[in-house]
């Protein structure tokens, strides 16, 4: 049977990818290179140095590239910069303890 193929947009630009591949494995296939420390496909595939960080549209933050599934058509996806990633964390860290703050008043 033949694999299911979907249309994605990385960085405003398309691409048509197999359903089910990561995020990490859609950009390879484009040439667009997101860093990785942890990842070793079949080895060790848990996103845990975080280093591979996109942002998909509709995702409820960042996400690690190296295991999340492309499994609908339309995905968006935007690759930060590893500078850019880190201070949108920094601005969401920020913004969960200023809501734990509230949250003990």
């Amino acid at each position: 049977m033949e694999q299911q193929m979907i249309n994605i947009l990385i960085n405003g630009k398309e691409y048509t990818v197999p359903k089910g591949i990561t995020v990490l494995e859609a950009a390879r296939m484009a040439n667009i290179d997101i860093p990785t420390l942890c990842y070793l496909k079949d080895i060790n595939e848990i996103g845990a140095c975080r280093l591979c960080l996109v942002e998909v549209k509709g995702a409820r933050g960042l996400v690690t590239a190296c295991v999340y599934p492309i499994d609908r058509d339309g995905t968006e996806i935007h690759h930060l910069r590893i500078a850019e990633a880190l201070q949108r964390l920094s601005g969401r860290r920020r913004q969960i303890q200023g809501d734990q703050n509230r949250n003990e008043n």
